[in-house]
């Protein structure tokens, strides 16, 4: 084939970059709903080829807005052709300096953004081929026909057009019944300009339909199907009648019609092989003639007659002749420069392609038609054309132009496209060999995945030893990037799925069909083969594990096959697309082709293929260098490309000696070689790998093949270095100019040029890395057999350099082959590590320069296509430039920026090796940096990269190993002078102020670790900063100190957290960093910790703070800092402060309980805890010094909610002196409440008290909600409950009177004296569940009064206040019963006057005088005067009773009792008298 452009002497190949739409359009489409009057017709069943998707097109087409260079539209019939979809497509993104003034800047930036397509739902089918055209307002306008008969116009304005959101408020269409085409079925859709079309139907007939100005009605004129009389000047071409009959669809149907914008003719073939020729004013046929042969006279006559078409049977033969009744791309009418009118007719025998020029007269009309050329397409007999197009085509690569015919065709599936050029339409006289020009330039296809068979899986699975089926492999296979969308793997899995139901027991189904999945893959792994169980041995029961494999493997089979089928699909070509300015792709159903400039790496592989003629190799060999020195300038010296091709042939020959297991084994040890530095000669391991891998397959007759072919090098040294600098160089396009770079201007690559260029640099690096291992293998071929010594001279260069491009290429195919993607958002550029510049380098959503892709809402598919749109990668397509050369340009700056491809010579990783791993690390991709730096013999550049990508990735041992890293990367600093190994790549991502400071670069690991919080790495590396600082002389360390620290308290390193606190040589941050220490000390309960750390010269502040934190903390929260306080004071001796800071505590705590919180209880019990903790502490003070003093808001007789003031603790004595001076004076106003000792402890029973009362729930409202009650009613309450031995002891404590508990004791002793059974409770567990009663014998009355005893024993004063309550209380509810002899001696013994004043009072007479005679008859004789007085005013008073007076006595009684009375005092009286004489006597006697 021949391989040259036909506007120039320059050689370029061309093969074809594919986009999936899927992959390059966002995500969701707009819908609108054409309006019409009509009713929708019933969908059928549709065509198989569409059941698996309704976004593959029937028919696509495209159309290039005349007014903007920069994007055209992409019109699909999709949805079983109810559906015309349109989307603006364009190759940029961003402002574009090519678009005209009718098309204002912003507008073009608005169409070439990442829109949405927009689908218009009609009621009935699509007609192929709608008609576009621009309006003079700018106005897109769209003619399209139904099946149905009616024609629809579509109008669009705006910036947008299609995508402006103005269209659910405006009318956008127009609705006309085409009466023609009534009970008809239409066929095709033709445009003349844009008021009127060309319609046809099945039958034959076709209509010239004219559209109205204001849109309101249509004009039809009816195409006769026969010519008239009008006068002919030229004979008739053939009278021959090829027509036959259909049953489907006349012989005369219109299939092809062509016409030029605003004449007044078009011209049609039919399926009867007529060439027509009508006008489009009357509808009259002018002429009709018969196709011509491919080898036709020079001019072509038109008929004068045209007999109709014939009724009788035709021959057999010529039915044969009839053309297809679909529509094809027969004729094109093409306007050359100077507007001179060209027919370009197909015939379909010999492929050719027959140029006319069209001679008008001067009405307008064709007068003559002349053929002026002819082009035969040779070798595409078997492939049927798909479309075809003539325009002048910037194809060069620069400003030149010139007139080229592409041909679109289709075989299996498969497109090919090829072009040549046609001088014949050129203007003026074009410089070159008409025969050169006049040569087909054939572009490589894509790969449709016929390829992928199942020979093709045998290879890749032979030395599989896993026991999946080769599941890894298909995985590999199905999710390499780009291959296959997402749609076609959704659709395999939906058929796979389909026949798993079919060919399994629906009883039986395999769980896996059941699960829900997250992904894609997901499914996949689930779902494929897992119908397919392990069987096991009828006969030995082991497991049949190669049957299972099998198994395994044909359903993986059969799933890639359904996955390439949908595929194939989708790569269906069905229309071509063709613009002068460069522009021309390949429509497909679901994807687009764009032809662009082969890769030089490219073009060598195709042209070794076994499928390349020998006739291309000669001819490519034959080439001057001139005509490559522009674009394959390493191939340009045609002794170079002579010896390429040996090469090749001997690579070729090596490569089919090796099995695909062993070629792979060698791959994968050169790589795993290369990754570490080598350790032996370059030409030591290329021998070694010889003898293990490629010596054992090369016999004698292939090395001497070999080494023949060898020695006929011209130059060999020279050839492979040519071959090498192919691999390494970075430029597709051999002449940086093609690229655009002086033009008009350019743009950022758009979503779609983002996946061409992704396929691009897919497939070259995939070429490539074939190549350098093939060349690799030659090497190592040439290093090893003993004759082939002395062939290349540079051998161990030539060798070390292969090895080094084969590890680049080796990392390269690992990155093309990744399907992660980097995260959205701004890349922060190496430098930016301080916090300041971090803040200020935050994204921000709508920082459209520094997104991802601000424009669109696509997201990448792969590592690659993310690359691709980060804005430091994101390459400038030229506009001036044809698609074919700029497409590969973008390849190239691509390239240059990534700096992907390098030119080594020996395998390190260079500094743009740890640039791009660093990127990886910044864009998100932690897992794949990893992955990529084990690529590399790691120094100190690639492992300070990699102890960030540990730190990435967040695994449990990234702490571990990117400390591992980090100090291996500080190789680089340990040189004398302490500066960055240049070597390394290091100093290219560390920050410029690290530079030539091990301590810095500590700290700025350190930093690293402490965003992730991984506190071991920053004691390591905070210390190791420190050390170096220290060596270095750098005295700002403060923050080393503090980082070092806080990550030591993390830890719960609390005693080396005090050593680091005692060596900070800063103040103000020791004192911080001791704060933090007592907190987290506290928090995690070693407060023990602070009695037996000294502080040396920071106790007072450690005192303070502790003081502090008491105050100000909540008592309630954890830790407590009142006991940590307490517990410190305590250590050191200091009982009072102690004593202090727990009162204080419980004062607190007052004030929150009278607030009525929840929690009460709580509350009380650690209020009494902390009474009773201050009250020992203060037992341990010399009585005199056991007292605290505090504000007056904190005394108990402060209002709660009044402000609280700090208790004083080691208050100065002259503080003390002052206060209690000013206490003293005037204690009405003083500010100090002064708390004893005996003051805590009552505070402490109170609370204590109330604690125990709120034990019991159902007395008036006091329990576990409610401990601030007053005291008598605390007293009371217990007494209620029967807890009197509570009751006593708390108002003994709070100084309460107890006369109602008394009573209530009388009441009860009382009562079990009456009767001890059928009592309450109250009356009776006060004794019964006593336990000092417990143990005493008797009665439960006994024992009641007995305890009675006890407690008056234990409470009454020496006023026997409470044993008088007891004995009126007695009297009052027992008026006649007997009185505690016990009660009665105290009264005998201590107050008789009181005892008997009380039985006067109750009215016991006889009680009263038999006490009186007890208390006259016990008084002992006086040993002085007045020495016993007697109530004699008692007796006078009992002696005084009258009988009427009282019913106590019978008057006999009361007689007696008083005449008892007053013998007694007779007596009495008698001896007083006798013991005054004797005592007169003896003081006068003296």
């Amino acid at each position: 084939m021949a391989l040259s452009l036909p506007t120039s002497q320059r050689y370029t190949s061309f093969n074809t970059a594919t986009a999936f739409l899927e992959l390059c359009t966002t995500q969701g489409f707009v819908e609108h709903t054409v309006p019409t009057e009509t009713l929708a017709s019933d969908t059928p069943e549709r065509p198989p080829f569409l059941a698996q998707s309704d976004d593959h097109a029937l028919h696509s087409t495209t159309f290039f807005n005349p007014n903007d260079r920069s994007s055209f539209v992409l019109s699909r019939i999709i949805d079983d052709g109810y559906a015309l979809e349109l989307s603006n497509v364009s190759y940029t993104a961003g402002p574009s300096s090519s678009a005209t003034a009718t098309s204002s800047a912003k507008g073009h930036q608005q169409r070439t953004r990442t829109l949405p397509p927009v689908r218009f739902s009609f009621p009935s089918r699509l007609i192929p081929n709608p008609a576009f055209s621009i309006l003079d307002n700018g106005d897109l306008q769209v003619h399209a026909l139904t099946d149905e008969g009616y024609l629809y116009v579509l109008w669009f304005s705006g910036q947008t057009w299609f995508n402006e959101p103005a269209l659910e408020d405006e009318v956008w269409s127009a609705e006309f019944k085409v009466e023609g085409l009534e009970g008809k079925v239409p066929v095709g859709l033709w445009a003349v300009d844009e008021r009127r079309v060309v319609v046809a139907a099945e039958d034959g007939s076709a209509f010239v339909v004219q559209v109205d100005d204001q849109l309101r009605g249509i004009d039809e004129t009816t195409l006769k199907p026969s010519s008239s009389s009008f006068p002919f000047r030229l004979p008739s071409f053939s009278t021959r009648n090829l027509s036959t009959l259909s049953s489907n669809s006349s012989p005369t149907q219109l299939i092809s019609l062509a016409t030029s914008p605003h004449s007044s003719f078009a011209i049609g073939v039919t399926r009867d092989r007529k060439l027509k020729l009508w006008s489009l004013e009357t509808g009259h046929c002018l002429k009709s003639i018969d196709l011509p042969k491919p080898t036709s006279a020079q001019q072509l006559a038109l008929s004068s007659t045209d007999s109709p078409p014939s009724t009788s049977k035709v021959n057999q033969s010529h039915s044969l002749l009839l053309l297809p009744p679909t529509l094809q791309p027969i004729i094109k009418v093409i306007r050359g420069d100077d507007d001179s009118l060209y027919l370009v007719l197909f015939s379909s025998p010999g492929s050719s392609f027959v140029i006319y020029s069209i001679s008008l007269d001067a009405s307008g009309s064709v007068n003559e038609l002349n053929q002026i050329g002819e082009r035969i397409s040779v070798g595409t007999s078997t492939k049927s054309l798909v479309d075809f197009d003539v325009v002048k085509f910037t194809s060069a690569g620069n400003d030149s132009t010139a007139w080229t015919l592409w041909a679109l065709w289709e075989e299996g599936g498969t497109s090919e496209v090829r072009f040549v050029g046609v001088p014949e339409l050129n203007s003026e006289e074009t410089e070159g060999d008409d025969e050169v020009q006049q040569q087909w330039t054939i572009v490589e296809s894509a790969s449709i995945g016929s390829e992928w068979n199942a020979g093709y899986f045998d290879d890749l699975l032979q030395d599989d030893e896993s026991n999946d089926g080769g599941s890894e492999v298909c995985l590999e296979h199905i999710f390499y990037p780009g291959r296959y969308t997402p749609a076609t793997l959704e659709y395999a899995l939906e058929v796979y799925t389909i026949s798993l139901e079919e060919l399994t027991d629906p009883t039986n189904r395999p769980e896996e069909m059941n699960y829900e999945y997250d992904s894609i893959r997901d499914r996949v792994i689930g779902l494929v083969g897992c119908s397919v169980v392990l069987e096991e041995s009828v006969t030995t029961g082991a497991p049949l594990q190669a049957l299972y494999n099998k198994k395994r493997k044909e359903e993986w089979m059969r799933f890639i096959a359904i996955a390439n089928e949908s595929r194939a699909a989708a790569m269906f070509p069905v229309g071509l697309g063709v613009d002068g300015r460069g522009e021309a792709v390949v429509l497909m159903r679901a994807a687009m082709g764009v032809p662009v400039v082969q890769d030089p790496v490219l073009l060598l592989q195709r042209l070794t293929n076994a499928t390349s003629t020998l006739v291309a190799r000669t001819t490519f060999q034959a080439l001057p260098p001139a005509s490559l020195e522009s674009t394959y300038p390493h191939l340009a010296p045609r002794a170079i490309r002579q010896d390429i091709f040996i090469i090749l042939s001997c690579i070729t020959a090596l490569s089919n000696a090796l099995s695909p297991p062993t070629s792979r084994k060698l791959e994968s040890t050169i790589l795993e070689t290369v990754r570490t530095p080598l350790s032996a000669h370059v030409s030591a391991v290329a021998i070694g790998l010889y003898e293990d891998f490629l010596g054992p397959h090369v016999d004698e007759v292939l090395s001497a093949f070999l080494i023949t072919n060898l020695k006929e090098l011209g130059n060999a040294e020279s050839s492979l270095r040519g071959i090498w600098e192919c691999l390494t160089t970075d430029q597709i396009v051999g002449d940086p100019s093609l690229g655009g770079a002086s033009g008009t201007g350019s743009g950022k690559a758009s979503e779609l040029a983002k996946v061409l260029l992704a396929d691009l640099a897919t497939c070259s690096i995939e070429a490539r890395f074939n190549l350098v291992k093939g060349l690799m293998t030659l090497l190592l071929f040439i290093n090893g057999e003993d004759g082939a010594e002395g062939l290349v001279e540079g051998l161990d260069s030539i060798t070390s350099g292969t090895l080094a491009t084969f590890h680049t290429m080796g990392s390269l195919r690992w990155v093309v082959r990744q399907e992660q993607v980097p995260r959205s958002g701004k890349v922060k550029p190496l430098s930016e590590y301080n916090l300041e510049e971090r803040l200020g380098s935050m994204h921000v959503a709508g920082d459209d320069e520094d997104d991802l892709d601000a424009d669109s809402k696509v997201t990448p598919f792969s590592l690659l296509s993310g690359l691709l749109s980060l804005p430091q990668f994101s390459p400038s397509i030229p506009h001036s430039t044809s698609l074919p050369h700029s497409l590969p340009t973008a390849l190239s700056k691509f390239l240059s920026l990534t700096k992907l491809i390098q030119q080594k010579r020996l395998v390190i990783d260079s500094e743009k090796d740890v640039e791009f791993a660093m990127m990886l690390q910044e864009v998100g991709l932690s897992e794949l940096c990893l992955e990529f730096v084990g690529f590399y013999p790691q120094g100190c550049g690639m492992e300070y990269v990699k102890g960030l990508a540990w730190l990435g990735t967040g695994r449990g041992e990234s702490e571990e190993e990117a400390g591992e890293a980090f100090r291996k990367a500080a190789g680089a600093l340990y040189e004398d002078i302490v500066r960055l190994d240049e070597e390394s790549g290091i100093s290219v991502i560390l920050p410029p102020n690290i530079a030539g400071s091990l301590a810095r670069y500590y700290y700025r690991v350190t930093e690293l670790f402490i965003e992730r919080n991984l506190d071991q790495a920053v004691v390591t590396f905070a210390s190791l900063a420190l050390e170096a600082s220290a060596e270095e002389g750098i005295e700002e360390t403060q923050e080393l100190w503090e980082m070092l620290f806080v990550a030591q308290i993390d830890l719960g390193m609390f005693e080396d957290a005090y050593v680091t606190l005692m060596g900070i040589p800063y103040p103000a941050a020791k004192i911080k960093c001791m704060a933090q220490l007592v907190s987290a000390v506290c928090e995690n309960g070693q407060t023990g910790l602070l009695t037996q750390w000294s502080f040396v010269g920071l106790q007072s502040q450690l005192q303070r703070l502790l003081s502090q934190r008491a105050n100000g903390a909540d008592p309630l929260a954890s830790p407590n800092y009142y006991k940590v306080l307490y517990a410190y004071y305590i250590s050191k001796g200091d009982y009072r402060s102690a004593g202090a800071i727990m009162f204080q505590q419980g004062r607190r705590i007052g004030k929150i309980q009278a607030h009525d919180l929840p929690g009460q209880f709580e509350l009380a019990t650690l209020q009494c805890q902390s009474y009773l903790a201050a009250a020992n502490a203060l037992s341990l003070v010399a009585k005199e010094h056991a007292w605290v003093t505090v504000g007056e808001e904190d005394s108990a007789t402060g209002e709660p909610d009044s402000k609280r003031r700090r208790i004083a603790y080691c208050i100065p004595d002259s503080v003390v002196r002052r206060s209690l001076e000013a206490a003293f004076k005037d204690p009405d106003t003083s500010h100090v409440e002064v708390v004893e000792l005996a003051d805590i402890r009552r505070e402490y029973a109170a609370v204590l008290s109330r604690l125990e009362l709120s034990e019991f729930d159902d007395y008036g409202g006091v329990g576990a909600g409610n401990i601030t009650v007053d005291a008598s009613v605390t007293v009371k309450g217990f007494s209620i409950r029967g807890a009197f031995e509570s009751a006593l002891s708390t108002a003994y404590a709070l100084d309460v009177d107890m006369s109602d508990i008394f009573e209530k004791l009388t009441e009860s002793c009382v009562a079990l004296s009456r009767s001890s059974t059928g009592l309450p409770s109250s009356v009776v567990d006060w004794v019964a569940l006593s336990d000092e009663a417990m143990s005493w014998e008797g009665t439960l009355a006994s024992k009641a009064w007995r305890l009675l005893e006890r407690y008056l024993e234990r409470y009454d004063d020496e006023n026997l206040k409470y044993r008088l309550v007891v004995l009126e209380h007695t009297l009052a509810v027992n008026g006649r019963g007997k009185l505690p002899t016990w009660l009665v001696s105290t009264f005998l013994a201590q107050d008789s006057q009181l005892l008997i004043r009380t039985m006067l009072k109750f009215d016991r007479l006889a009680d009263a005088f038999t006490f009186s005679l007890a208390v006259i008859q016990s008084s002992p004789k006086p040993s002085a005067p007045a020495a016993c007085i007697l109530p004699y005013s008692l007796f006078d008073q009992l002696l005084a009773i009258l009988p009427d007076d009282t019913s106590a006595l019978s008057s006999e009684a009361l007689k007696s009792r008083q005449a008892d009375l007053s013998e007694a005092l007779r007596q009495r009286l008698a001896v007083v008298e006798r013991a005054d004489r004797a005592i007169f006597a003896k003081s006068t006697w003296g």
